[in-house]
């Protein structure tokens, strides 16, 4: 464990997982509770300062506990700080991306749109329709009567006047 303020930054950046932003940090909270512990020793022993050998006895009962709270206060610190710094730089890009994405939304349906309400396209399928529509009508037609002429036996559903004439002549017809 460190002794004195040079150990104490010295291992506090000899901690390669930490960045050494926070490092820095860290040794400042260091430094401020040193302050802090000099304030309430000078309350508690009729306001004498400390000299170097008590200073340096109270360095040395610090714990790595307390090194890893002091390094977690520096992160948190940094966060907190961070944040407060970016705040509107992140609502700007927060704002742009939703905006862009909007946009793009907005494109691409009005891409689709205009794709599916293409005045040519309109007039294609139009002038298709009026070539291939009466052409495959006509050929279903002629089929119809190719297969029509095709069976001996005639089925029709409405008299015809053939049917009327061969009425026998007792009966009266349908026309008198």
């Amino acid at each position: 464990m460190p002794n004195n303020d040079i150990e104490v930054f010295e291992h506090l950046t000899a901690d390669k997982e930490t960045a050494l932003e926070i490092d820095f940090l860290t040794y400042a909270i260091f430094a401020y509770k040193k302050s802090e512990w000099i304030k309430h020793f000078q309350k508690h022993t009729e306001n004498r300062l400390p000299n170097r050998e008590e200073i340096d006895n109270w360095i040395s009962q610090l714990t790595d506990y307390d090194f890893d709270r002091m390094r977690d206060e520096a992160a948190e610190f940094f966060h907190a700080s961070a944040e407060d710094h970016l705040e509107e730089y992140i609502e700007n890009q927060k704002k742009e991306a939703v905006d862009s994405s909007i946009l793009s939304e907005v494109r691409s349906t009005m891409t689709r749109v205009k794709y599916f309400t293409s005045p040519w396209k309109h007039l294609g399928i139009a002038l298709l329709m009026a070539v291939i529509a009466p052409v495959l009508l006509g050929g279903v037609l002629f089929l119809l009567g190719i297969f029509d002429k095709s069976f001996p036996v005639h089925v029709t559903i409405a008299p015809t006047e053939q049917a009327s004439s061969k009425a026998p002549q007792g009966e009266p017809s349908d026309s008198q």
